[in-house]
């Protein structure tokens, strides 16, 4: 294998390289066992220890909220195999119920199910799924076993996101069928539920997606009699009202957005100032963040940032970032380098680059699958460049930093990290990180 690394090694680097330098190739597959022994002990799931009595629910909850912070699947599953243990009359489970103000759905027949459908769902779930800077974390390993749990225990909203999920990683739509039509069965029957109402409405709000909902579902267009169950639901009132002036050949103005943007639907906010002037928008914007809408702070700095002021750009990003919305720490990155594929790391300061760097690797660990994204892709430029300068030192650096990098990528499932990840990381401790990390089980 070596042999064959050298060969490709003198091809890859080019055919004037000495044997010194082809025997660094060689060294590089050693770095890359070295890197595979640090994967291996930071991301390998801890052996679970004998205990001596069952787990409390309070403990339970403990554990799901660790495994949420760190996005720790193995942690979530422990939590989930302790939970299915715990033996309760079901009185007291109703007592839990009614302490967590778990909701009950019509499937669920004992309190067990509606404990472990509130405490396994993943309670910012839905509010991701609302806004465009982090509806795709719905999407990660890490969420998609939460809905899937949840669902286990009969909960209709973590049927319909897995369902989508299993959408995008384009399984069986027999499959996907199945988990669609259970929760749509049981959201039409708690319709005074503005949850319920919401996704039901989807279909009409956002055809042709999702289209299995809306090819399927043919009462889906009692969307006006649904809303009248709630109006005061700003969320549920702003769809409906851009659907209907659609039926009229009409289209939303900035007024229209701003009065639900006031009475509690903050999204709002963003269209209303996608429909107005610069100058209009960012008052309305500053308004948003006036009333702790985080993602305005994303959208008011792209406008800072169209405009050259670079520096309220700057504070903008970076207050979205420290209010939770990792992008605002890729956003920092792109506004000193731009496009992290398109860079050309010879006219970038040292300084720049390492700020640049740390910019992305926040955002991936935030567990936002997009910072490693713009990580590895920024690495690769930086591996290419010592490559072409011949040092040694820095290409060696650059190597093991993709490979924590891929293997990040792994964990929230993004696109094409297990194919960067198999150059940086060994293949035996690679095919462990992807079965660590990997969605469930698909049936």
């Amino acid at each position: 294998m070596k042999k064959l690394l050298v060969v490709l090694g003198c091809f890859w680097w080019g055919s004037s390289l000495s044997c010194e330098a082809s025997l660094h190739f060689s060294e590089i597959e050693a770095n890359k066992e070295n890197q595979g022994l640090f994967i291996k002990e930071s991301f390998q799931q801890p052996e679970a220890q004998p205990i001596s009595k069952p787990y409390t629910v309070d403990q339970i909850l403990a554990e799901v909220s660790e495994a949420s912070t760190n996005a720790d699947i193995y942690g979530l599953r422990m939590a989930y195999d302790h939970f299915a243990k715990v033996d309760l009359p079901e009185e007291v489970w109703q007592v839990y119920a009614m302490q967590l103000k778990a909701e009950s759905w019509p499937a669920q027949i004992t309190g067990k199910e509606r404990v472990g459908a509130h405490i396994f769902f993943p309670s910012q779930a839905l509010e991701w799924f609302d806004c465009p800077y982090r509806q795709h974390l719905v999407h990660t390993p890490y969420v998609a076993w939460g809905c899937y749990i949840s669902a286990q225990f009969n909960h209709p909203v973590g049927k319909y996101l897995f369902a989508e999920t299993l959408e995008k990683l384009n399984a069986p739509k027999s499959v996907i069928k199945k988990y669609y039509e259970e929760a749509i069965s049981d959201l039409k029957k708690r319709l005074d539920h503005p949850d319920a109402t919401y996704l039901l409405m989807r279909g009409v709000w956002e055809y042709p997606y999702p289209v299995l909902v809306y090819q399927r579902e043919k009462t889906l267009t009692i969307a006006s009699p649904i809303l009248g169950s709630h109006p005061l639901h700003s969320r549920n009132k702003y769809y409906e009202l851009n659907r209907s002036l659609k039926l009229l050949r009409q289209k939303l103005t900035a007024e229209n957005c701003l009065e639900l943007a006031r009475a509690g639907y903050y999204p709002a906010y963003i269209k209303a100032g996608e429909l107005s002037s610069d100058e209009t928008e960012e008052e309305i914007l500053k308004e948003a963040v006036q009333k702790g809408y985080s993602p305005a702070l994303l959208k008011l700095g792209g406008l800072c940032k169209r405009q050259d002021k670079h520096e309220q750009a700057k504070q903008c990003f970076e207050q979205a970032a420290h209010s939770g919305i990792a992008t605002g720490y890729i956003e920092l990155g792109q506004l000193l380098i731009g496009d992290p594929t398109k860079v050309i790391i010879s006219e970038v300061s040292k300084e720049v680059l390492d700020k640049v760097e740390n910019y992305f690797r926040l955002a991936g660990q935030a567990k936002d699958p997009m910072g490693w994204n713009a990580l590895i892709d920024f690495l690769e430029k930086r591996l290419d460049f010592a490559k072409g300068q011949r040092n040694r030192e820095d290409f060696d650096r650059n190597w093991q930093k993709l490979a924590a990098a891929t293997a990040g990528g792994l964990q929230l499932g993004l696109n094409g990290a297990s194919t960067k990840a198999g150059i940086y990381i060994k293949e035996s401790y690679l095919e462990a990180l992807i079965r660590a990390y990997d969605y469930p089980p698909i049936k």
